[in-house]
């Protein structure tokens, strides 16, 4: 017997107690065999259509095939805009392995099976993309490769790797991958295609907070940035991804973010105001703002009026165990405590200004939290 944690190996390879036994398949026959649907597409060794016979000399990439494809055929696509369509339940995505059909042009041969490996893996495990951004942010994509065999281990028994698959005569390495955006009704938002096979990202400025997406991930022959005009083809479909969504979010929701503000009027002593920001995760910048005691009758932006009080919030990263936490008493002195006032934030985020507004609780009175 040559085979071994389901490797076949030469000098002798047994039809039956050899490739039948690793395959799992119930026929003798080395037609059925050579075209079983259990080949494991993905390791290097495998029956692949090669025109020449007897044997083709093994000493060379053989394994290739006559096509230089390695018997793997891609799923073409007329242009990008037929991605969103082309992905299927299996997880292949059109994608199909040739294996040879028989007869002078294309012979089944047991030494096709020298090395064959049935536990290789596929080059492609899928692709991640981010869950959610906030607008104008970056989507980022990522093709997750599995490395396979090393280039030096070609005599190895192995799986294939994007070095050793071709499309359109290029190497699956050399092509690079992309990704079309669509909303939620299926309508094209905007597509772009990396400089890598592996990475791309999208600009999400013209997108709407609060919509979902959907990331179809695809492989190109050309970078094509999302504001450059269409490259009519060399567009191919990703096995083993599926499509992914995300969503436009607020800066609130991206963060975790809440802005308490509260006020009280403590009568003689003055009056009392709480600022509090927190973020769930990541960091958060304030690049400052300021804070005003304001008679109720005064309107926004009027200049400040005697009685009326002022200070300013320094710049501060938030931090889950860093928050923006301010607790201050202003002295009545400062203030003409026969008027009613109302307490106004204004803060400078790096998600935009944000400004509160709002009553004093009366010292004896609620003191619930208004953000």
């Amino acid at each position: 017997m040559s085979n071994e944690n389901g490797i076949i190996r030469k000098p002798s390879i047994n039809l039956t107690a050899d490739i039948k036994a690793v395959l799992g398949e119930t026929s003798n026959s080395l037609s059925v065999l050579c075209t079983s649907k259990k080949i494991n597409w993905w390791s290097r060794y495998k029956p692949v259509h090669i025109v020449n016979t007897p044997f083709p000399d093994r000493s060379t990439e053989w394994w290739r095939g006559t096509f230089g494809d390695c018997g793997i055929k891609p799923f073409y696509l007329a242009n990008y805009l037929l991605v969103q369509h082309s992905y299927t339940l299996d997880l292949l995505n059109g994608w199909s392995y040739q294996q040879p059909w028989g007869g002078e042009a294309s012979p089944w041969r047991e030494a096709d099976f020298d090395k064959y490996y049935h536990y290789a893996e596929a080059p492609i495990a899928g692709f991640s993309c981010s869950s959610q951004a906030k607008k104008g942010d970056l989507i980022q994509a990522t093709l997750m490769v599995v490395p396979g065999s090393e280039a030096d281990d070609l005599t190895k028994p192995g799986s294939l790797t994007l070095r050793d698959i071709k499309a359109q005569g290029k190497t699956l390495e050399n092509w690079k991958f992309g990704i079309v955006i669509c909303d939620s009704s299926g309508t094209r938002r905007g597509r772009v295609v990396g400089t890598s096979h592996d990475h791309c990202s999208f600009n999400t400025k013209n997108l709407k907070e609060g919509e979902t997406y959907t990331a179809y991930p695809m492989l190109a022959l050309y970078s094509m940035g999302q504001d450059d005009s269409d490259i009519a083809n060399g567009y191919i479909t990703v096995p083993f991804c599926s499509p992914r969504t995300f969503k436009i979010v607020s800066i609130t929701e991206y963060y975790g973010l809440t802005i308490t503000v509260q006020g009280w009027n403590l009568g003689l002593q003055g009056i009392r105001y709480k600022v509090k920001v927190t973020i769930d995760s990541g960091t958060f910048r304030i690049y400052g703002g300021y804070i005003h005691l304001r008679f109720t009758s005064s309107t926004d932006g009027s200049p400040l009026l005697i009685g009326e009080w002022s200070t300013t919030i320094d710049e501060i990263m938030v931090t889950p165990t860093n928050p923006l936490d301010l607790d201050e008493i202003v002295p009545a002195r400062f203030l003409n405590m026969s008027r009613p006032y109302k307490l106004v934030v204004m803060l400078r985020t790096q998600g935009g200004v944000e400004k509160r507004t709002v009553a004093l609780f009366t010292e004896s009175g609620d003191d619930g939290i208004i953000s």
